[in-house]
């Protein structure tokens, strides 16, 4: 009987041990995701509407109109800044895969880089999945 229940126990620890893990790399990923999203890039800033001056936050990341333009024109400059969150066209489109090809090489999946003024991120391949981790996690 002993031995039955510590096999158990064994296989028990064996199995939820590796899912607790990747649960808190998964945690860890979306934080440090949320760091370089919010704070580093600030890519609310753009893909988020503004109300009074603010980001709506009930809105975040959803897209938004951009609220400025060059002093000059700037060949294929974008007017608007398209929604990130897992609810997207861009993310059906592009999906885990090509968000991250997106930023560790500043190609979109067709090969051709964003239009500005969006910068041509070249992240580690670690700051890419966390970004994508982060706003996989976003409503």
């Amino acid at each position: 009987m002993r031995r039955v229940l510590l096999s158990l126990f064994l296989c028990g620890a064996l199995f939820t041990c590796p899912l607790h893990s990747q649960a808190h790399a998964n945690a860890a990923a979306v934080q440090r995701g949320r760091y370089l999203v919010e704070q580093v890039s600030k890519c609310g800033d753009c893909h988020t509407p503004h109300v009074a001056g603010a980001p709506d936050k009930s809105r975040w990341l959803k897209g938004s109109v951009l609220g400025f333009q060059p002093l000059h024109p700037v060949p294929g400059w974008a007017s608007a800044a398209p929604d990130l969150t897992r609810t997207s066209a861009l993310w059906k489109s592009w999906g885990d895969h090509g968000l991250v090809r997106f930023f560790t090489t500043g190609l979109a999946p067709n090969g051709k880089p964003a239009a500005p003024p969006m910068p041509a991120y070249t992240l580690t391949n670690q700051d890419a999945r966390a970004i994508v981790a982060y706003l996989k996690s976003q409503p």
